[in-house]
Order: structure tokens, then C-alpha cells, then sequence
């Protein structure tokens, strides 16, 4: 009972940590400070390694790892719009999206007019679907950036 009602917390402190990058974006911030939780660095760094955001840095407001922040640094193009243009929520507390390999095949091909980019909660850790197409491994769709 415990474990499950932390697994709620930690998806809904998770939907606030990408809904401060969705607002940072859209004020046209150079960066964002956001409370740090287990899986977001994960996140930020698919984030990175796919040309989303610039990058991001630790804040260490006092001795204690529980009051862990991290600076992001968000990424524009040339003419100031935002790299990252939708973030969509796929996963939260009460509404679970598991795939597997073969439904993320399905649904790649549903999006593929669109420069789509799913990430997933797998056993591996937080990677992309492409990632888990080459593993031929599914997981919980988390979010998607297009």
C-alpha cells in the first residue's frame, strides 16, 4: 500500500516538473528552476542528448539532498521559438498507458507525418522509443514531445 501511494506521488511531482519546463517555454525564459525528484535527471537527460533543452545544473540550497533544485537551460532556435513546441502528458496517478514493442510500432505509424518522440518508463530506466524499438522492449508511456 505504501509503495503504490508513492508511485502517485512521484507521477504527479513529475507532472510538475514538466509542466514548469511547458510554462518556462512559454514566457520565454533562458531557464528554470525546478525541484529535482527520482527519474527526472533521466528525463533531462534524454531531454539533452535529443537537442531538446541546452542542458541543466544542481542547486544546492542547504546540506540535504531532499532540497535538490536543477537549473534548466531551455533551447531556442534562431528566431526565438521554442525547440520543444508540445509536450504532452500521456501518464499520470490514476490513468496508466503500458506498450509493448509491437504497440509502439502501431504507433509510430499513426504519427509518422509528425516528428514525434515518445519517452517511456521501461526496467532499463527512462528511454526513448526508439531506444526501446532497438531493445525490442516496451514499458509506460510517460510523455511525448512533438
Amino acid at each position: 500500500m505504501i509503495k503504490l501511494h508513492y508511485l502517485r506521488q512521484k507521477k504527479f511531482k513529475f507532472g510538475l516538473f514538466l509542466n514548469k519546463i511547458r510554462e518556462g517555454l512559454q514566457k520565454k525564459e533562458k531557464f528554470i528552476l525546478v525541484p529535482i525528484f527520482k527519474g527526472d535527471e533521466q528525463i533531462l537527460n534524454e531531454l539533452t542528448k535529443n537537442g531538446f533543452i541546452k542542458g541543466y545544473s544542481y542547486v544546492f540550497r542547504s546540506a540535504s539532498i531532499i532540497n535538490l533544485e536543477v537549473v534548466i537551460f531551455l533551447k531556442y532556435d534562431a528566431i526565438s521559438q521554442s525547440i520543444l513546441q508540445n509536450i504532452t502528458i500521456i501518464t499520470g496517478s490514476v490513468h496508466k498507458k503500458q506498450v509493448t514493442h509491437y504497440d509502439l510500432k502501431g504507433l509510430l505509424y499513426h504519427f509518422s507525418k509528425q516528428s514525434t518522440i515518445f519517452i517511456l518508463s521501461t526496467s532499463y530506466g527512462i528511454l526513448t522509443h526508439q531506444q526501446c524499438l532497438q531493445k525490442k522492449i516496451g514499458g509506460e508511456l510517460i510523455f511525448k514531445i512533438n
